[in-house]
């Protein structure tokens, strides 16, 4: 059987071939063609070298990517592609990257150092299958399993744990018994590999569709990075990290969820600690904070209530708040909770939609209007500003200029 390999790829193909060279596409491209999803890029494999990579693509926009390990970037049609030399690799004492990476003229000498056997896939020219190590009956099985002795290759680069369990999450594929022995057992060493490396596996493990079988049964694993997770029994986490995965592929959004879901004493520090520890963005933690402050808040869900918390909490940490709500009621099949919470979604959805007056930049006044009835600027003024927006959230004044002002010279007169 033949797959479909994109035109692009098949003109850089073509051109290495014409000058001599092998040339495959090879890994994640070959394994998601295989299993039915779009490749998000597509890398080549090729006994070229990076000068010879250059030379032949030398009235294309090329790229430095690596070249000392072998890897120039060919922009094509507009598509970017990453061809990369074979390669062997010598040791890696510092679990992280190889010592010494080694040019090579054999197809299997760079298939046999790539970290699980659905990643070491290989199309021939025909769009043929290259398979040395069984990936293909392991793609069929949904298992994954590493290119070798497994203990050896998370030894060598320990971040191979997380993707596993990634790749487990993302594919719904189960680790075979070796490889989840060696995960269990060499754990540890993803202590030595850097956060920020840490971080982007977990951000696609807790966002892949089988998240919550992932962080159950991986829970040992994961709770360095996740601590929240040492909280929970088996019950409560089993509820949590269901909740999690009935909710959008939100990174931000599954974390605060899984904390709040997990009987952690103090939430919001535990998730400022959490993403503190993962390296992530100053956004990412005060969004968490937002999310988590407005899901301890929110109580009432009438329209004025769910305003004045929009207008108080922000609207992204109210909507997050409610989803967060709403998925650990369906996951507890409490179907008259799971329609309030739903209920209540659509309606702030809706206040958002329709330009509510829900924030003081949406007030029909401002500084300079306050100022023209002698309240300068101060703290007064940001109070006042305050005061008139929870007047137009509660009803009790329009959102016109004219009444405004009005309302604030009377506001200023009482006090």
């Amino acid at each position: 059987m033949s797959y479909n390999i994109p035109d692009e790829v098949r003109f850089v193909l073509r051109r290495l071939s014409e000058r001599g060279f092998e040339a495959y596409p090879v890994g994640g491209c070959v394994r998601d063609t295989l299993i039915g999803r779009v490749p998000s890029d597509w890398d080549i494999t090729t006994s070229a070298r990076p000068d010879d990579i250059l030379r032949a693509f030398g009235d294309c926009k090329c790229f430095d990517l690596g070249k000392k390990y072998g890897t120039i970037g060919v922009l094509v049609g507009g598509e970017k592609i990453e061809i990369t030399t074979f390669r062997r690799e010598a040791a890696y004492t510092d679990m992280r990257r190889p010592d010494e990476v080694y040019f090579a003229d054999d197809l299997k000498d760079d298939l046999s150092r790539r970290d699980f056997t659905i990643n070491a896939l290989a199309f021939d020219a025909s769009g043929g299958v290259i398979d040395r190590f069984g990936g293909r009956a392991d793609l069929e099985a949904g298992l994954i399993r590493t290119v070798g002795d497994a203990e050896t290759r998370f030894r060598e680069d320990a971040l191979r744990i997380m993707r596993a369990l990634r790749f487990s999450s993302e594919l719904g594929f189960s680790l075979d018994g070796g490889t989840r022995a060696a995960v269990m057992s060499c754990r540890g060493l993803l202590s030595f590999v850097a956060r920020e490396r840490i971080y982007e596996e977990l951000r696609r493990l807790v966002c892949g569709k089988n998240a919550a079988r992932v962080i159950i049964e991986y829970k040992d694993v994961l709770s360095p990075f996740l601590p929240c997770l040492s909280f929970a029994d088996e019950a409560r986490l089993r509820a949590a990290s269901e909740a999690a995965s009935l909710l959008p592929p939100d990174f931000v959004l599954r974390v605060a969820s899984l904390v709040v879901s997990s009987g952690v004493p103090d939430a919001r520090e535990c998730a400022r600690d959490t993403f503190l520890s993962l390296k992530s963005d100053r956004a990412a933690r005060m969004r968490a904070d937002a999310i988590i402050s407005a899901y301890l808040a929110t109580d009432g869900l009438s329209e004025t209530e769910l305003k004045i918390a929009a207008a108080r909490l922000g609207e992204d940490a109210l909507s997050g708040a409610l989803m967060i709500k709403r998925a650990a009621a369906q996951c507890a099949s409490d179907d008259t909770n799971a329609e309030k919470f739903t209920a209540a979604l659509d309606t702030a959805s809706r206040l958002i939609a329709s330009g509510e007056c829900l924030t003081i930049k949406d007030l029909k006044i401002d500084g300079s209007d306050l100022i023209a009835i002698g309240i300068a600027p101060s703290p007064r003024m940001g109070v006042t500003l305050n005061t008139l927006l929870s007047a137009v959230i509660e009803g009790k004044v329009k959102n016109e200029r004219g009444e405004l002002i009005s309302y604030a010279k009377n506001w200023r007169d009482k006090t």
